[in-house]
Formats: structure tokens, sequence, C-alpha cells
């Protein structure tokens, strides 16, 4: 698993540049780890793409954002061991959309 970005994913992210090359990277190594042929058959990649992880860091540099919609790191921790035991698993290949709406973990898959 790797973590990308959503708003990096969507498009320029003109205000971070560093941080937009650096995503764009991770979404390219991404693609091609989930197309390599010696990868194991049982093993399965899946780049995240979260919203804002509300993280001290985060809430540090922007201070004055709705951190409202914001993912609360355990809760992220809570889906990647869900799927790490199988459960709701993405396919091998998959970008995964991750949000935070009305306190929940919402996915969307690309």
């Amino acid at each position: 698993m790797l973590t990308g970005a959503d708003a990096v994913f969507k498009g320029p992210v003109n205000f971070a540049l560093p941080y937009a090359m650096s995503k764009s990277a991770t979404h390219a190594l991404f693609v091609h780890l989930a197309t390599r042929n010696d990868i194991p058959e049982k093993s399965d990649t899946c780049c995240i793409l979260p919203t804002t992880i509300d993280t001290p860091g985060n809430r540090a540099g922007m201070p004055d954002a709705d951190m409202s919609t914001w993912i609360p790191p355990t809760k992220l921790a809570d889906l990647v061991s869900a799927w790490a035991k199988n459960e709701n698993r993405p396919a091998n290949g998959s970008f995964a959309r991750v949000s935070y709406q009305n306190e929940c973990v919402v996915t969307s898959f690309v």
C-alpha cells in the first residue's frame, strides 16, 4: 500500500509544488508495481488517495481550515487494518479515494 493524495490525483496543486511532485511520483510508482508480473499472486497493491489527514502538522500549517472533514489517523488505520485482514479489500491495482464525511470514512475506487 502506498499513500498518494486525492488533490494531486485530481489535478494541479500549484500551491504545493514539492508535495505535488512527490505524490505524483508515488502514483507513478504504484502504477508500475500494480502491473508487474513478478509480484506474488496472493499480493495486492493499493494506493490510497486521502483528502486531508488530521495531523498536528496539518493543523499547524492550515489553522484556519475546516477540520471537520479531515480524516482522523485512527480511522484511516482502521480501514487499512480491515483491508489487511481481507475485509472488503480492494482489487489489485486500485486507487482508493478516502474522505471523511459525517464522522465516517468514505471510500471510492478509481
